[in-house]
C-alpha cells in the first residue's frame, strides 16, 4: 500500500486539516499519516483558538513515521516559523513528492500566517515543491500581484514558477466566473482546468485540503502530475454533489466521510485558452450512428473488401504517402463506403474529408493541435478522438466529439505504443464518466479471442486492426467477429 504524510493543523469540526486530508487518502486506498503543527478549536462558523505544536513534537513525529512509514509523497499546508525550518531540513534528504497548499487564511478569514513567514516560505521552501496550489486570495500573497482577470492569473502563475516550484495550479474558486476554472502551468505546458460552477447557500469547508490531499494520494500511486491534477479535480466535483449542511445552523456546507460515487458531470475539461472557455461548452459534434464492429484499414481496397461482409463502420488511416495517392484513396474509400451505406471515417487528414464530404474524422492526439477543429464541425462532419489518460479524455471531452477511443485496451502490435495497456477497468471508468456524452470506442488488442470480454462490459463498439488485416481470411474473420457481437448484442 503506498504512504502518503499530511503536515497540517488539526480541525476539531473534521471538515478540513488533518482530518480531511486522511479522509481523502483513504478514499483512494492510501496509507494516510499525519504530522499535526496545529491544534485548532472550531467549529461551522470559525476558529475560536489555534495552539501551535512545538518544533521538537513536530520534528518527533517525522522522525517515527520516517522509520518504517516513509511517505511516497507528502501534503502541507499550515506550518509555522520553526516547524518550517524542521521541515527543510528533513527534505534535504526526502525524495518524494510534495504538493504545498498554502493556507495563508481560513476560510472564516481567521490569519494563519503573518506576512514575515509567508517571505520565508518562498526562500526556503517552495524550491522543494513539486506542486502548489495557492487561492486567489495566497496568490496575490505570494507575489503581490492583485488579481482583476485571468490574464493575471497567468502573470502570477509564472512569477511563482521563478520561486522555484515545479509546477503550479491556481485554484480558480474565489474567482468570480461562469466556470470554475483552476490554472496550471509548468515550464512544459500550461491549460485551465474547468468544470461548471456549482451553487450552494454556503461556502464549502475544506475544499483546499481535500483538492491538494487528492493529488498527494495521486502522486503517491504513480500518475504523473498532469492526471493526478484531474483525478483530484473530478473527485472535488463529485464530493460537492454529495457536501451537505451538518446541522441546520451550519455556516459551511461539509464534505462527507463516506465515499462517494462519481458519474460524467464530475469530469473537468481541458480549455487551453481561457477567452475560449464559452466557444468549448457550446461546441458540440454531430452525434454518431450506432458503430459497431470498426475495422481500421490502409487503403480503398480492403475498404471493398470488407464492404460486403456487414459492417456499419470503417475507418482509412494511411500512413507515409504521397498526399495525390492519399487523396485518390480517400475519393475511392468514401464512394465505396457510401455505395454500401458504411459510415467512413478518415484518419488525420480533416481537410481532405471536408472536400471529398466523408462522413466523419478521426484524430489522434498529435494531430488534434493541427487541425481546424470549427471548420471540420460547421462542415457537420462527426469527429472521433483517440484518448490514452486522463488529460487526453479531459481535453477531448472539452470539444464534446461524436466518439472517444481509448486504447490500448490490452497488448498490441500494430504499432509501437507510449502507453501501458489501459485494462478492462479503465474502459469500465470512461465509459462510466462519458455515460451518455458521446458514444465509446475499444481499441487495441481485441481480437477473436478476447472480444468477449469487450462485449460483456456493455462496450459494443470496438475497433480492430491486425485481428483484421492479419488474419488468414480476413472476410471470415470479420463475420466472424460480427457474429460473437450481434449474438451479445
Amino acid at each position: 500500500m503506498k504512504v502518503a504524510w499530511t503536515i497540517a493543523a488539526s480541525d476539531s469540526s473534521s471538515g478540513a486539516g488533518i482530518q480531511a486530508d486522511l479522509a481523502t487518502f483513504a478514499h483512494f486506498k492510501v496509507h494516510g499519516c499525519s504530522i499535526i503543527t496545529k491544534v485548532t478549536a472550531q467549529n461551522t462558523k470559525e476558529i475560536t483558538h489555534s495552539y501551535e505544536l512545538s518544533d521538537k513534537i513536530f520534528n518527533q513525529q517525522i522522525n517515527a513515521l520516517n522509520v518504517d512509514l516513509k511517505a511516497h509523497a507528502i501534503k502541507i499546508s499550515v506550518l509555522g516559523n520553526m516547524q518550517l525550518n524542521k521541515l527543510v531540513d528533513f527534505l534535504k534528504t526526502y525524495s518524494g513528492y510534495l504538493v504545498y497548499d498554502p493556507i495563508f487564511l481560513s476560510s472564516s478569514n481567521t490569519i494563519l500566517t503573518n506576512l514575515q513567514l509567508i517571505e520565508a516560505i518562498c526562500q526556503k521552501l517552495l524550491p522543494h515543491i513539486t506542486l502548489i496550489t495557492p487561492n486567489i486570495q495566497e496568490v496575490e500573497l505570494l507575489t503581490n500581484i492583485k488579481i482583476k482577470n485571468y490574464k493575471d492569473i497567468i502573470k502570477a502563475a509564472k512569477k511563482i514558477l521563478q520561486l522555484g516550484v515545479q509546477n503550479v495550479l491556481i485554484k480558480g474558486g474565489h474567482f468570480i466566473s461562469e466556470y470554475a476554472s483552476d490554472f496550471f502551468i509548468n515550464t512544459q505546458q500550461s491549460f485551465w482546468l474547468v468544470s461548471k460552477r456549482q451553487v450552494f447557500s454556503t461556502d464549502i469547508h475544506g475544499t483546499g485540503c481535500r483538492l491538494s490531499s487528492a493529488i498527494a494520494a495521486n502522486l503517491a500511486l504513480g500518475n504523473n502530475i498532469t492526471e493526478a491534477v484531474i483525478i483530484a479535480k473530478r473527485y472535488l466535483n463529485s464530493a460537492f454533489r454529495v457536501c451537505n449542511l451538518p446541522v441546520i445552523q451550519a455556516k459551511q456546507h461539509y464534505i462527507p466521510q463516506f465515499s462517494f460515487n462519481y458519474n460524467h458531470k464530475d469530469m473537468p475539461i481541458i480549455v487551453n485558452d481561457y477567452s475560449k472557455i464559452n466557444k468549448s461548452f457550446s461546441l458540440k459534434f454531430l452525434a454518431c450512428e450506432s458503430i459497431g464492429l470498426y475495422p481500421i484499414v490502409d487503403s480503398s481496397i480492403w475498404v471493398a473488401s470488407l464492404a460486403n461482409t456487414g459492417i456499419k463502420t470503417i475507418q482509412l488511416r494511411i500512413k507515409n504517402a504521397d498526399i495525390k495517392y492519399i487523396e485518390e484513396e480517400i475519393i475511392k474509400s468514401i464512394e465505396i463506403a457510401n455505395s454500401y451505406k458504411i459510415k467512413i471515417f478518415i484518419n488525420d487528414y480533416w481537410d481532405l474529408a471536408i472536400k471529398h464530404k466523408a462522413y466523419g474524422v478521426h484524430l489522434g492526439q498529435e494531430d488534434l493541435l493541427l487541425a481546424d477543429i470549427q471548420k471540420i464541425n460547421i462542415a457537420g462532419l462527426r469527429l472521433g478522438l483517440s484518448t490514452h489518460n486522463y488529460y487526453e479524455l479531459a481535453l477531448a471531452i472539452g470539444l464534446q466529439p461524436s466518439y472517444i477511443a481509448l486504447g490500448p485496451i490490452f497488448p498490441t502490435k500494430s504499432k509501437v505504443m507510449p502507453f501501458l495497456a489501459q485494462g478492462l477497468n479503465k474502459l469500465m471508468e470512461w465509459q462510466q464518466m462519458l455515460d451518455n456524452k458521446c458514444q465509446l470506442v475499444a481499441i487495441g488488442g481485441i481480437n477473436i479471442n478476447n472480444i468477449k470480454e469487450i462485449i460483456n462490459l456493455g462496450i459494443k463498439n470496438i475497433a480492430l486492426i491486425s485481428a483484421i488485416t492479419n488474419a488468414k481470411n480476413p472476410l471470415f474473420m470479420t463475420k466472424n467477429l460480427l457474429k460473437k457481437l450481434n449474438n451479445y448484442e
